[in-house]
């Protein structure tokens, strides 16, 4: 019917302590495998650069739209504050909380521009068409 898996219990030492022998097993093939792969890491193109640039670039697209779509509701809880910050006559913080939230709003839309930007300036400094 049912089967249980039988649990094999070890002590606390030998948890810590593993044996050596499945450790060198296993440095053994790691350098097996990195020795033969070793070859076409030098047969490399710069060719190939151009898709790992452009990868390392799309790779930041996911971080951007988050930040980007985390800054609508941040600027409404600052200028929120700020409106606190004028009701309680403290109207210098409160227009400078306004200012800075307005600012940094539009600064963080404006970062997948910058990036662009950035890119571009890559490109044209390593010769890229």
């Amino acid at each position: 019917m049912l089967r249980r898996k039988r649990i094999e219990t070890i002590s606390f030492s030998e948890f810590m302590a593993p044996t050596s022998a499945k450790r060198t097993r296993r440095s053994a093939d790691v350098i097996a495998q990195v020795g033969a792969g070793s070859g076409a890491l030098m047969a490399a193109s710069p060719a190939g650069a151009k898709g790992v640039s452009e990868a390392v670039v799309d790779g930041f697209d996911p971080l951007i739209n988050l930040i980007m779509s985390l800054s609508y509701p941040i600027a409404g809880v600052m200028l929120s504050g700020a409106a606190l910050m004028i009701m309680i006559n403290q109207k210098d913080r409160g227009y400078t909380w306004m200012f800075n939230a307005a600012i940094g709003y539009v600064l963080v839309q404006m970062s997948p521009l910058l990036m662009d930007i950035l890119k571009e300036v890559g490109r044209s400094a390593v010769g890229e068409a």
